[in-house]
């Protein structure tokens, strides 16, 4: 799984994967899809990187892509990409980072529960691989993004919870 940097819904921006190919290996047909509410322009490839040109979206939509490789070797490289589309005008709050975060730590969670071997999430600025035997640390993660969204939002909303502290009535 791959999350890309966010683009704007009036942009027309291209995106690249550099699926891991062996070595005298190169790619044959490059395919990309979404149901998302962005458009795939178009797709090209070299031997060794695909690249998807898209375009439109609505801000704040997180748009998920499947993008599928095949080689001249006779393999077959599936992948995930994560887009979001945020408008560059609006302020970049903490908790559109944790959002995006969020998205790919789940989408990462579903490709393992559905029969992935491994699922990659960028986590602390570096990027971790999850597998099947892990899973639990994965929501456990994931648990700890939507509490930190959960704060971060009450925050900007001026909504703060308060925790009752040690009253006793006397009569």
């Amino acid at each position: 799984m791959i999350t890309w940097p966010a683009k704007d819904p009036q942009e027309v921006a291209d995106y690249s994967w550099q699926p891991p190919l062996d070595a005298g290996d190169a790619i044959a047909t490059f395919t990309a899809l979404t149901a998302s509410g962005v458009s795939i322009d178009s797709t090209s490839f070299t031997a060794a990187i695909a690249t998807v040109w898209v375009s439109g979206g609505t801000a704040t939509e997180i748009a998920t892509f499947t993008l599928t490789v095949t080689t001249t070797g006779g393999r077959t490289f599936e992948t995930t990409a994560i887009l979001k589309i945020a408008d560059s005008a609006a302020p970049v709050l903490k908790s559109d980072t944790l959002t995006e975060r969020l998205a790919e730590a789940e989408a990462a969670l579903h490709a393992l529960a559905t029969g992935a071997r491994v699922a990659d999430v960028m986590r602390d600025g570096r990027r971790v691989t999850y597998s099947a035997s892990n899973m639990a640390e994965l929501q456990g993660y994931i648990n700890w993004l939507r509490s930190e969204i959960e704060k971060e939002t009450a925050t900007e909303t001026g909504r703060t919870r308060r925790r009752a502290i040690g009253l006793r009535w006397q009569n």
